[in-house]
């Protein structure tokens, strides 16, 4: 696949978010969804992500991603990333999610 490099000067903000094993369910009690809720300061206009999420400290090629929600406010910004781990009980496992948001310069 050709890679097309970016014209737009972006500022890129890493983020780590952590779940732990027996941790309260989410709000729709799926003992298979796994969601991320990460709250940080309005950046700007947002460009794109890169996401990478980790089981028990393992990769996880299985794991389905679900959908991003970004919500920008005043001062600040909510980030919700929701997956599927179908094979797991997302309670019995521990999870780390690290995302790369970008954002307009």
């Amino acid at each position: 696949m050709t890679s097309i490099p970016s014209t737009e000067k972006t500022n890129d903000f890493v983020y780590r978010v952590q779940i732990k094993k027996d941790s309260p369910p989410n709000e729709c009690n799926d003992p298979h969804l796994l969601e991320f809720l990460l709250f940080t300061e309005s950046l700007g206009t947002f460009h794109s992500m890169d996401v990478s999420v980790l089981r028990d400290c393992q990769n996880t090629p299985e794991i389905d991603f679900l959908g991003f929600e970004h919500y920008r406010h005043k001062t600040l910004t909510t980030v919700r990333f929701r997956f599927q781990d179908k094979l797991n009980r997302v309670a019995e496992h521990d999870y780390i999610l690290t995302t790369i948001l970008r954002y307009l310069a």
